[in-house]
Formats: structure tokens, C-alpha cells, sequence
């Protein structure tokens, strides 16, 4: 440690200083501040400065203390030895990470042996991974695990704890999503919550001054992508049911990039001309991913749009138009990708439900044009009806492959059913009534699988 003393016979230590030799303004003038102020000042944690005055570690390389947390004996016996860990890792990635791919594979095993310091933190994810695989028993059928208690302590832990990474952001998600499919309210909403503003604190928004840590390498900036676009999809996902709720997240820009290709991202390769912005024209080209994240761009638009209380006039909405023909658009690019897209499909038909649901909108715009109130109970029956068509034809592989279901059509499911439940009410054909019970044993299936289906 180097100490020198100057002319007021006061004691300088120098050893913060950047790796020039030189600090920053903004570090100068703070090490200044401390020794002028006196003795007696309580110590400041890296997570304090960067939210009291960010500039201080804009170009320090001050990283968290190894000690921040501890590993519970607990947490290591739920996992077991490293072969068990290895197992629920690789669990995670062929069920989850296909349709939720926020992990990159090469990072996650990178930072496992590469970085001890990072291990309570990896642990933490490991039991997040392990809870989100898990399938339920049918009885009893109660999610509130003692799993996914300790995964929310583990959450609470480490916020107490100051640790601001990305693995912690990763496992929230993860308990964001495990409440979401099993339908653990208001926690789902809350959580989500919570993950947006950790992504905030995290420097991950648009335009943010500072950041925590910067990416050094393409994955890891694809990584943090994927991350955002996981709260916004998660977001707007847990808005369908109550239109005009504000959202926890921003909305993208028409200029923001969308998730690459998947493969090539875990295996850590740059593609050209791959990167696709929100507005982009979709094509079979896009990544699953990228498709199911336009797709709940294209939901927010549309909760935006029915929650307004300004429409145009029913039989100019322009905006409504526009809207469905893009969500049309994005269904058809979503057909044509080698693997079919069902995660954005659904999405995108849970959208057209939501955008033509007479009864969704905040306004009476109806009450004056019954004709464009009829228009819109016939365009919902329409899509219901593609609805029922497409579960008996993917009724099998749903069933062969129930623990990698997304949960993102169980609200399509549900409203589809409301829809021809009310058609049966009106004029019930064998047709409607084979509909209905297709959906219904849809969900008796998924419930299986994530019990907001029951």
C-alpha cells in the first residue's frame, strides 16, 4: 500500500487509483471529499456509490467483494453433488432455455469454473433453474413449494446483500416465469416488477448514464438483450388479462434490436446481417426468440391501443387496421420458420383476441355501431376457431412434450373457450361443441404442466 503525508501533516493513500495513475474527476474530487470531512465517516459498499454518484466508478476497477454472500449448506444439499448440478443445468437448457433462451450455455459454464466468486450467485440460479423445471404432482397440486420458498428467500438474500449481477437477474426471471405459468398472484406481477427495476439498476435501459459492469464480449451484450426483452415479453404477458395496467417496463423503439439467432448464439457466433430491429419485416429467417419478442411488442400495442380512451371513430380505426394486419403478418413469418413458432403464434393470436374483444375496450364505441360490434364477435369466433383447429393438431406433441411447453397459450386457450362457450349458447352445432371440448381437454392437459391452466 503506498501512504504518503503532505504539508498539513494529513495521511494520502493512493492505492484506488486507476490503473493510468491517474483517477477521474469525478473519483478525485469524492477521494478528496472523504479526507477533508474528517474522520468518522461509515464506509460505502460499491452498490451505494453507484446509486449515490455513478461517475465514481465510471472508469474504476473496483468489482464486488468475493465475501458478499455466503453459500447456505441448505442450498448445496438441494442440489446435490456436481453431477446433480450438471443435471439440472442441462435440464434447464433442454426444456426452458428452448423457448425462454436468456442463459447463454457458454457463459453459464464459463463463469461456473472460472469465477469461485461467482458461485453463490450461480447456485442461486441453479435452484431457480431446478424450480422452473420442475413438473408438480396432480395432488396435491399447490405450487407454493418448498422450492420456490427458498428460491424467493434466495432473492431477498441476495438484495440484502447488495448484489447487483446478472445471474441474480437471471434467476428472478426465472421465479417470475415459475409464477406466471402457476398462476401465484399478486407475486407474478409483483416479481416482474421487481425484475424490471433490477434490469434499471443494472444500467440495461436505453440511454442509461452508467452501468454496473459493461459487456466485453458480443455474447454477453446479446445476453443482456435477451434479458430485457424476457421482462418486456413477460410483461405485457401478464397484462392480457386487465387492459390499461401500466406497464413495468417501456416500450421498445421501432429501432431496437431484436434477439439473434439462437443457435449461433450459444455457441457463441456472430452471424452477418443478422441483427433485426423491432420493425423489421419478419421472415423465416428470424430467430424463434426474435419472433416471440416482436410479438409481445406487437401485444403492447395493442393493450395500449384498446386501453386508450381517444379512438378514432369504430369505423376508422386506423390504428386497429393496421394493428391486425401486422399481427396477421407476423403469424404467417412465425408458420413458415423451420420449427414452428407456436410460442409467438400464440401470442400473436392472444393479440388479435384481445384487439377485437367487443367488451375489452375502456370506451362505449360500440353502443353506437352495432354492425361494427357484430364485425368484431365474428372476427374473435374466426380466430377461436383457428384456435380449437390448431390444439387437435398439436394435441400429441404437447403430450410428448409437456415439461418444454411454453405457458404463453393458456390465455389464448381460456378465451378461445369463452368464445365458444357463448357461441353454444346461441346456436350450439356438433362442430362447436367438438371445438369446445378440444380446448377444454387442452387445458386439463396443460394443467399437467403449469396449473394457471386449471
Amino acid at each position: 500500500m503506498l501512504f504518503l503525508q503532505d504539508a498539513k501533516n494529513w495521511e494520502c493513500d493512493y492505492t484506488q487509483m486507476s490503473p493510468d495513475g491517474f483517477g477521474t474527476s469525478a473519483s478525485w474530487q469524492f477521494a478528496s471529499l472523504v479526507k477533508e470531512t474528517g474522520h468518522g465517516l461509515q464506509s460505502l459498499d460499491l452498490p451505494t456509490m453507484y446509486f449515490l454518484d455513478p461517475r465514481v466508478l465510471q472508469h474504476s476497477c473496483i468489482q464486488t467483494p468475493e465475501n458478499a454472500i455466503r453459500t447456505s449448506p441448505h442450498v448445496s444439499s438441494l442440489l446435490g453433488d456436481a453431477s446433480n448440478t450438471m443435471n439440472v443445468a442441462l435440464h434447464f437448457f433442454d426444456t426452458i432455455h428452448v423457448w425462454l433462451p436468456i442463459i447463454s450455455k457458454k457463459r453459464f459454464f464459463e463463469l461456473e469454473n472460472r469465477q469461485p466468486s461467482l458461485r453463490p450467485q450461480l447456485q442461486f440460479l441453479l435452484i431457480c433453474m431446478k424450480l422452473v423445471t420442475s413438473v408438480l404432482p396432480e395432488y396435491p397440486s399447490n405450487p407454493r413449494t418448498s422450492l420456490y420458498y427458498m428460491a424467493k428467500q434466495l432473492h431477498l438474500e441476495m438484495e440484502m446483500a447488495g448484489i447487483l449481477s446478472t445471474p441474480v437477474l437471471q434467476a428472478g426471471i426465472l421465479i417470475s416465469m415459475y409464477e406466471l405459468g402457476h398462476a401465484i398472484y399478486p407475486s407474478a406481477f409483483l416479481t416482474i416488477g421487481a425484475c424490471a427495476r433490477y434490469a434499471y439498476a443494472l444500467g440495461m435501459n436505453k440511454g442509461a448514464m452508467s452501468a454496473m459492469t459493461q459487456p466485453f464480449t458480443w455474447v454477453e451484450r446479446e445476453e443482456r438483450r435477451r434479458l430485457w426483452w424476457a421482462i418486456v415479453i413477460l410483461d405485457r404477458f401478464a397484462s392480457l388479462g386487465c387492459a390499461g395496467r401500466r406497464f413495468a417496463v417501456e416500450d421498445p423503439e421501432p429501432n431496437d434490436l431484436l434477439p439473434t439467432d439462437d443457435a449461433a448464439w450459444d455457441l457463441g457466433l456472430t452471424l452477418p446481417d443478422d441483427a433485426r430491429t423491432v420493425t423489421s419485416p419478419s421472415s423465416s429467417h428470424m430467430s424463434k426468440f426474435g419472433l416471440v419478442a416482436q410479438s409481445a411488442w406487437l401485444l403492447g400495442q395493442v393493450l395500449r391501443h384498446i386501453s386508450s380512451k381517444h379512438h378514432d371513430h369504430p369505423l376508422h380505426d386506423e390504428e386497429g387496421v393496421r394493428l391486425d394486419c401486422t399481427l396477421r403478418a407476423l403469424i404467417k413469418a412465425a408458420e413458415s420458420v423451420k420449427a414452428s413458432n407456436c410460442e409467438a403464434i400464440g401470442i400473436c393470436y392472444s393479440a388479435l383476441i384481445t384487439l377485437h374483444d367487443p367488451e375489452a375496450s375502456l370506451t362505449s364505441e360500440f353502443a353506437s355501431s352495432p354492425e361494427y360490434y357484430r364485425w368484431k364477435r365474428n372476427t374473435v369466433a374466426e380466430v377461436s376457431k383457428e384456435v380449437a383447429t390448431e390444439s387437435a393438431r398439436n394435441a400429441h406433441k404437447v403430450t410428448e412434450n409437456l415439461e418444454g411447453t411454453a405457458p404463453w397459450g393458456l390465455h389464448l386457450i381460456y378465451r378461445a373457450s369463452a368464445s365458444y362457450i357463448k357461441i353454444n349458447r346461441e346456436c350450439r352445432t356438433p362442430d362447436s361443441v367438438k371445438a369446445l371440448a378440444t380446448l377444454r381437454q387442452m387445458l386439463v392437459t396443460m394443467d399437467l404442466r403449469w396449473k394457471a391452466a386449471g
